[in-house]
């Protein structure tokens, strides 16, 4: 089945507002240390055998929300092994549609300065 892809989707780690009711009047919470190490450990993990499974192979394309804590989940979870040279595209329509404060992102001009090695466009 030559030519057929395999997309896997990814919540991300745990963030402030999963933790603490009053981030959830705060927008954009950033992961807990709890979240990054889920990302860093137990996701790359995950994200590993995926890749061994197919053989060796990578990942061809790396896609994230704009929100703080699913970018940091995407950055702490892929390593140069998993997508070498893969730049990881910020995708807007990605975004989860909430009705809660914490699910207001940041402006992109913040996120691009704070995550220069991300595609914005």
């Amino acid at each position: 089945m030559s030519g057929e892809k395999v997309v896997y989707f990814v919540r991300h780690g745990e963030a402030a507002h999963n933790v603490d009711p009053a981030a959830f009047s705060t927008p954009d919470n950033p992961l807990t240390p709890r979240g990054r190490e889920q990302a860093s450990t137990t996701l790359r993990a995950c994200l590993r055998a995926i890749v061994s499974d197919a053989g060796g192979g990578a990942f061809d394309a790396v896609v994230t929300s704009p929100m703080t804590r699913a970018i940091e989940t995407c950055l702490y979870s892929i390593d140069g092994t998993l997508a070498p040279g893969v730049v990881p595209r910020v995708e807007p329509l990605c975004t989860e549609r909430g009705s809660s404060v914490c699910d207001r992102g940041s402006r992109r001009s913040t996120l691009q300065a704070r995550f220069p090695r991300l595609n914005f466009d």
